[in-house]
Formats: structure tokens, C-alpha cells, sequence
């Protein structure tokens, strides 16, 4: 999100609350600020590393209203789930839906059959996938190649069809997040929702075996879904046991990967 995106949002809660004109001209001001102060307009991420009373004495508000507007942006951006409020249960102009809608990604329904015995977990799908609402339906990513590899295909089985069939689940450790494109380098990790995979496991019991896609620990900078595990939930979470392999993406050189993920092939038996 810009700094531009970020002022627009905030305005747009405004709206909502029925907040007084000069709010919206003392947040204009502070942007106004941010922008010449820290020449730093594409990514609002800086903001939040500086503490908000380090801030406020840079800044030398002249009233109220400018601090009450230092303190709205700082909610903002540390309210995680405001952004996707906004598109999911507000009328939205379509100006500021393209604008904030373009880089909020949510996830995808898990793909589930009857009596799953293993959950392959990846970040998030990438946008191609978003898009045509199917898993791993970017062509830089192997996994379809590598599954179709291991377990036969029926005649007219569609993605879901067929690796549900296999006793196999997918879904992801994020729910949505603030994301450029399509890397896990791209989000903005402050902003990620995780799914809420314990609740998965108890609805589906049957699973006893969880497969993250990446072996990747990630970080704050690249995330993975060892990083988003490792975050959100505790070791107590989690009952059965969790093996990451090597991802399917292109952008990993393993030559082996059909003969690492054929571990599958045993654990759905």
C-alpha cells in the first residue's frame, strides 16, 4: 500500500465514522509530511518504524486534530484486518477498490474429499491461482506435474476431483494478506491473517499428516509457511506430524522432487 492508497483509506473511514472536515485536513497535512519528510511514497511500511511519540515531536502538530491524525494512521496500519473490512462489508467507490483491492490477496476454499489422510500446505496462491480459483495454477510452479507423476488420473477428472480422490487435502497457512504479485517476498507480513488450521484439524480428523509446501523457515521479509506457523500457532496445536518438503516452485533448482514428494505415495496408504 502507497502512501497515497493509505491516505484514501483512512479518509474512507472517516466517511463511515461522519469525522469532522478537519481531521481530513490535518491528515492531509501529515501525509503531505510523510511524503517530503522521508521521500519514501510506495510503501507505508516505514511508517511503523518509527515510534509514534518519536514521531509526533518531528512533526510538531500546531492542534489536536494533526495528532488525532498521527494516531489514525498508526491504527491503520497496525489493525490488520481493517482493509479486508472495508472491502467485504462496506459499499466501496470502484476508484478506491482498484486502488486498495489490488494488492489485498485472500486465499482459496481448501480442497477437501472424504477421509483425508494428508493436508499439503503452501503460503498463499499465487495470483493466477486467486484468479481461476484453482491451486498451483501458476505455470512456474510444478506441483501438478510432480502429483500426476505419483498417483494415476481418471478420464475426465477435473484438479479437485483428482487430488481429493488421493486422499489428499490442499489449502494454505495464510487466509489473505497485503501482498505485491505473487512471491512470498511480496507481503507485507504485518498484514497476514492465518487460516485456522487447528479448527481444520478437529472438523477432519482423519488427516494424520500435515505437508508444508517450502522448507524454507522464512522470515519476516519472505515468508513461508513454516514462518506463518511458527508465528501464529504453538507446538500444542498441533497433534500429528509436520514435514515440509521441498517446494514445487520453479524457482527451486531440485532436480528430485518427484523422489522427495513420493513420501506421499506412504502416507496416504
Amino acid at each position: 500500500m502507497n502512501i497515497d492508497e493509505l491516505q484514501k483509506a483512512i479518509e474512507y473511514g472517516y466517511k463511515e465514522r461522519n469525522i469532522k472536515k478537519r481531521r481530513y485536513s490535518a491528515l492531509d497535512k501529515v501525509i503531505v509530511f510523510f511524503k517530503y519528510t522521508f521521500q519514501c511514497t510506495d510503501d507505508t511500511n516505514f511508517i511503523l518504524q518509527i515510534k509514534k511519540e518519536e514521531l509526533k515531536r518531528i512533526y510538531k502538530a500546531t492542534n489536536n486534530a494533526e495528532n488525532q491524525a498521527i494516531n489514525d494512521i498508526y491504527n491503520y496500519l497496525t489493525n490488520q484486518i481493517t482493509p479486508i473490512k472495508f472491502l467485504q462489508e462496506s459499499q466501496i467507490e470502484n476508484t478506491f477498490e482498484i486502488q486498495v483491492n489490488k494488492h489485498i490477496k485472500e486465499g482459496l476454499a481448501p480442497w477437501i474429499g472424504k477421509n483425508p489422510k494428508v493436508l499439503i500446505l503452501g503460503t498463499m496462491p499465487s495470483d493466477a491461482s486467486i484468479e481461476q480459483q484453482s491451486y498451483y495454477s501458476n505455470p512456474s510452479n510444478s506441483f501438478w506435474k510432480i502429483m500426476y507423476s505419483l498417483f494415476p488420473k481418471k478420464e475426465n477428472q477435473n484438479k479437485k476431483e483428482y487430488i481429493t480422490s488421493h486422499g489428499i487435502a490442499l489449502w494454505d497457512c495464510a487466509h489473505s494478506g497485503i501482498r505485491n504479485g505473487s512471491v512470498d517476498s511480496g507481503f507485507i507480513e504485518k498484514s497476514i491473517i492465518p487460516n485456522n488450521l487447528k479448527s481444520f484439524l478437529k472438523q477432519y480428523p482423519s488427516i494424520k499428516t500435515i505437508i508444508l509446501n517450502g522448507k524454507s523457515r522464512g522470515s519476516k521479509k519472505n515468508v513461508s509457511p513454516q514462518f506463518i506457523i511458527r508465528k501464529y500457532f504453538s507446538p500444542n496445536d498441533f497433534t500429528i506430524p509436520i514435514i515440509p518438503l521441498g517446494s514445487t516452485s520453479n524457482l527451486n533448482g531440485n532436480k528430485n522432487k518427484i523422489q522427495e514428494w513420493s513420501i506421499l505415495k506412504d502416507l496416504v496408504k
